[in-house]
């Protein structure tokens, strides 16, 4: 006779067992979102080993990992639950023992319904077992923790003081959550170790501006020496001074001018991506027409902004550090009192195109990739006002801000040179 009832327990039970899967992969998934969110070491460990202690059915959990650290190899640290802290702390670390190796080497996944029925147990000295003070053990479930590369960095131990606890999901759980581990720990210290290298960085930038603040002082101070004694010698000459003397004076006041502005240059240089500014609302028609005053061009010279400049979201001061070398350049390597210079924007989707071209005897092609580099002039420094650094801080400058600059080498005359810029400096 057909029993209904029978087929409807089993459906019931199957239903039951569905539902207590789908409820403990929900759990699951919940404490790797938990774990893999956080970067500090302890807080994973901790939030590992309190979910797979839940998890899984255990009364005492512990979680040792490795720490890797700039000043020493690694050191190892853990996690309890199901047992205060204290309790553990007294006693000694875990050994690569027979029954904890496996897991400690990266070797294999361990469960025994009574670890002390295994032969593997109790064959270390001094303690033939457990050590003294730690919590009772007969169920024993141990995952090792794998890194990325391979490298076993912690192991994952559950116990129970009953037998058989253990069952093949709970092993799996443990494994899925020693993965979770692995990937958290590593990002862990992938964090420990940038934020380590930026406060380095930072201690290394500051450092070197006060040495270039301190070599700047220092420098300056005897070029101001020379430059007066050239001068004060100049003044008292003779009147029957022969003219080469004049003219070896006049040099060397020169030459003291230009080491100082090479000097404020080197410094300017230093600092490009380095300092910083609040980005805001730039109107680079109104910033251009401000360094166009700061340029101060001789009467002859003319410079035309061309059609419709943009509003920008950056830094201030470094977009108008990139116009004032770029001006100043044209009026300076022009070779004509009458130059003209044209300053235009292109709208490119995400950053604009700005173009600084002039009308002087141009940059010969071959030439158009050493101008950039530091110290590079095609005028001797004797018959030119120049440092040679000037394009070099533009190009320090846009490309520190996602931009890049360059000549065009299609330019009819003259020199035409082309940067481009975000609409919002990140």
């Amino acid at each position: 006779m057909y029993d209904a009832s029978s087929d409807a327990d089993t459906l019931q039970r199957e239903i039951e067992r569905l539902r207590d899967a789908v409820a403990h992969l929900e759990r699951l998934n919940a404490a790797g979102r938990a774990v893999t969110a956080e970067l500090d070491h302890q807080r994973v460990a901790q939030t590992l080993i309190d979910a797979a202690t839940e998890l899984t059915g255990a009364e005492i959990g512990a979680l040792f990992y490795s720490v890797s650290d700039w000043r020493i190899e690694s050191y190892m640290l853990y996690a309890v639950a199901g047992v205060p802290r204290e309790q553990l702390a007294k006693l000694p670390l875990p050994r690569n023992t027979a029954i904890l190796a496996p897991a400690f080497l990266g070797q294999a996944a361990i469960r025994l319904a009574d670890v002390t029925q295994d032969p593997r147990y109790g064959k270390n000295y001094p303690h033939r077992g457990v050590p003294d003070g730690h919590p009772p053990v007969r169920s024993y479930l141990a995952v090792p923790v794998v890194s990325r590369s391979g490298t076993a960095i912690g192991a994952l131990f559950l116990g129970h003081t009953a037998t058989g606890v253990f069952t093949e999901r709970a092993e799996r759980t443990a494994i899925d959550l020693a993965a979770y581990a692995a990937v958290a720990l590593d990002n862990a210290q992938l964090y420990d170790d940038a934020q380590r290298l930026i406060a380095e960085l930072e201690k290394t930038n500051a450092e070197l501006d006060q040495f270039a603040y301190a070599a700047s002082h220092d420098l300056r101070a005897p070029l101001r020496g020379i430059s007066n004694l050239a001068t004060w010698i100049d003044e008292d000459l003779p009147e029957t001074t022969e003219a080469a003397t004049k003219e070896h004076l006049r040099i060397l006041r020169l030459r003291a001018a230009r080491m100082d502005r090479l000097i404020n240059g080197l410094l300017e240089l230093a600092r490009v991506g380095r300092a910083r500014h609040k980005t805001e609302r730039v109107d680079v028609t109104e910033l251009l027409h401000e360094t166009i005053q700061l340029v101060s061009p001789r009467d002859a010279a003319r410079i035309l902004v061309i059609g419709e400049m943009p509003m920008l979201v950056t830094q201030r001061a470094a977009l108008q550090q990139v116009f004032q070398h770029l001006i100043t350049n044209a009026l300076q390597h022009a070779c004509r009192d009458d130059v003209v210079v044209r300053i235009s924007a292109y709208d490119r989707g995400d950053e604009w195109e700005l173009i600084v071209e002039d009308n002087g005897v141009g940059i010969a092609p071959e030439h158009h990739a050493r101008v950039w580099q530091l110290f590079q002039t095609l005028q001797s420094h004797d018959t030119a006002d120049t440092t040679g650094i000037g394009l070099a801080i533009v190009k320090k400058q846009v490309e520190s801000n996602g931009g890049r600059a360059w000549i065009d080498p299609n330019a009819a005359a003259g020199t035409t040179i082309r940067f481009t810029w975000p609409k919002r400096t990140k």
